[in-house]
């Protein structure tokens, strides 16, 4: 992205130019670096504390996220008075024109404002990866467990039939309050056996349901389902 070039030596804008113009000049160069700046910085951090998450899953980037955001709205209002300053002081310098200057305000704007979609696209894709509830269902029978299904907080998922020494597992999102759980079919017994007896909307968990092999259930809480802990 080009800044406002100074007028080669012994052309006419060189003779005619003043210091004091030169001076202008070299402000507004350095006013429309800022402004690029302030929306470049946080738009290449939040994707980086976004991406290294998802692969580590950390605690820490979750707090590195909320004050890269913070951060962005300080950056985004002092890019906004650079570019805007850089606007006016263009109006009133001789050898400016306005369309390379118009150019390079919109780039600067955009780049800006495209911090935006960006951040709310992090923050939903935090948000829906958080409040998922993912369930592993591992039968250790001799005997597949038939009709396998998760029922419970406005959720009916159908898990199908879970081989002999297999597992499953099923992502989904809790939809009200409620109890999760398993059903099925175990030889000619029907299995019903809580997985949590209190869940809501929002709340993101993993658990592994152990099927034992004289066909008794076990639950074991994986904790949240965040990216980088477990097989997800």
């Amino acid at each position: 992205m080009e800044s406002l070039k100074m007028p080669q030596k012994g052309s006419w804008a060189t003779r005619h130019w003043s210091p004091r113009v030169s001076a202008i000049v070299e402000r507004m160069n350095r006013l429309l670096t800022i402004a690029r700046l302030c929306g470049a910085i946080p738009l290449v951090t939040g994707s980086a504390v976004f991406c290294l998450w998802l692969v580590t899953g950390w605690d820490w980037l979750c707090l590195a996220g909320y004050f890269t955001i913070l951060g962005g709205f300080v950056l985004f209002a002092a890019g906004a008075v650079a570019l805007v300053r850089y606007h006016f002081l263009s109006a009133g310098t001789p050898g400016c024109r306005p369309r390379p200057v118009l150019r390079r305000t919109l780039r600067a704007w955009i780049l800006l404002l495209g911090n935006f979609p960006a951040a709310a696209a992090f923050v939903m894709g935090f948000v829906v990866l958080v409040t998922r509830c993912v369930v592993i269902v591992h039968n250790g029978s001799d005997a597949p467990l038939a009709d396998a299904r998760l029922v419970g907080g406005g959720c009916d998922v159908a898990l199908g039939d879970v081989p002999a020494h297999g597992e499953t597992r099923r992502t989904f999102w809790i939809q009200s309050d409620g109890t999760l759980e398993l059903e099925g079919t175990l030889r000619v017994s029907k299995v019903s056996h809580v997985v949590k007896d209190y869940v809501t909307t929002g709340m993101g968990e993993r658990f592994e349901v152990t099927i034992a092999p004289e066909g008794s259930v076990s639950v074991r809480y994986l904790g949240p389902p965040w990216p980088g802990r477990g097989r997800d």
